[in-house]
């Protein structure tokens, strides 16, 4: 009685420090949860390292391809006289190739750089060279030209296409259509051609080496494309805009930069049409060779010289971008030309010229006729 189901005299026996099942099973109980925790922590190493050896095997991988195509990409220009191809890069370029090794091309920035240079003057000397032989042939031979440079530009994606995307290849095949239409039989076939290179480009602004380009397109006088692409390039190069936000400091400044790089080719063109001191297309004239490409490489009479600035400002003062329209404005005073910035009516120009001129609107304009001095470089619109 009073002792419960077993009896009064019971009393468990509970090992002191051990809880309910004694000290042994307290130490067994926590050495099998070290072991397991001990197992897991292995696992986790092994996984670890399995997935580090994964990246490194692939990092391998990635750089054995990267030297096999660039040993695709040096027996190529190897193929089309490396020496004569070097000997048309820019000095800095020739400086670096002069001191590269392979490991350079497929490892260093550089190197990259000098391939990017390199196949963009084997292109340009096939260009060259199918659009001499198709100024002393027929009309119909133009089409050569796209097929040589197609030939070349498959023979680079297929073989080293880390150092030749798809659009370079779509830009290099748009210059050839540009070159065949110089050799175009009929003026519907030359518009015909410049239409479907200008599609084409506009795909792949950033692509374009805009200096061929320009000199291209004011060649054949498609002033429109000569503007456009320079614009889409600008566009593309600052794709949030930045420019126009100067609060940001260092990074609207680099925005700015990369814009008025696109810009250049535009004001490059017309800073020749207003001067009267050179011929925009002189350099793709020379290249074209043949009876029209010497005949082009001639001064440009005043109604043409006109002619063009004009169709060059129509097509720049319908461009959506503000930063672009202050640098035109810029660039007009700085040539000399503010009679035409003044009777063109292009818009925006009365704030501009009210802000940058630090004048109200009535006497900014007498402002700009002083001279280029009396207006201070632009800031966005």
């Amino acid at each position: 009685g009073g002792g419960g189901l077993l009896g009064a005299g019971y009393a468990p026996q509970v090992a002191s420090g051990g809880g309910l099942f004694g000290a042994a099973y307290q130490d067994a109980y926590e050495g099998a949860g070290g072991a397991v925790a001990m197992q897991a922590a292995k696992r986790q190493r092994l996984s670890l390292a399995a997935q580090l050896e994964d990246e490194r095997s692939v990092r391998v991988r990635g750089l054995v391809g990267k030297a096999c195509e660039a040993l695709v990409l040096l027996q190529l220009l190897a193929a089309h006289n490396l020496g004569r191809l070097a000997v048309r890069l820019d000095e800095r370029a020739r400086r670096t190739l002069a001191g590269m090794s392979v490991r350079d091309l497929v490892y260093d920035a550089d190197g990259e750089g000098v391939a990017a240079a390199l196949i963009s003057v084997l292109v340009s000397s096939q260009l060259d060279t199918a659009g001499a032989a198709g100024a002393a042939a027929t009309g119909g031979a133009a089409g050569s030209v796209v097929a040589g440079v197609e030939e070349v530009g498959a023979a680079l994606a297929r073989g080293c296409p880390s150092y030749f995307r798809e659009d370079d290849r779509t830009f290099y095949r748009a210059s050839a259509q540009l070159k065949a239409a110089e050799a175009a039989a009929t003026p519907a076939d030359r518009e015909a051609l410049v239409r479907e290179a200008l599609g084409a480009l506009r795909r792949v602004p950033l692509a374009a080496n805009l200096e061929m380009l320009a000199s291209q397109l004011a060649y054949l006088r498609a002033y429109d494309g000569l503007v456009d692409i320079p614009l889409r390039a600008a566009a593309a190069s600052d794709p949030e805009n930045l420019a126009m936000r100067p609060e940001l400091g260092p990074d609207c400044e680099r925005a700015r930069q990369r814009r008025q790089a696109a810009y250049h080719h535009i004001f490059a063109t017309l800073r020749m049409l207003v001067s009267g001191s050179g011929n925009p297309g002189a350099a793709a004239a020379a290249a074209s060779g043949g009876p029209a490409g010497a005949e082009a490489q001639k001064g440009l009479s005043a109604q043409e010289r006109a002619a063009y600035k004009a169709a060059i400002l129509k097509a720049s003062l319908a461009s959506p971008d503000l930063f672009f329209h202050a640098c035109l404005y810029d660039a007009l005073i700085d040539m000399g030309d503010a009679a035409t910035l003044l009777g063109c009516g292009a818009p925006h120009l009365e704030p501009f010229l009210a802000e940058h001129s630090g004048l109200g609107p009535a006497a900014a304009p007498a402002a700009v006729m002083a001279g280029p001095g009396a207006v201070p470089p632009a800031r966005p619109l």
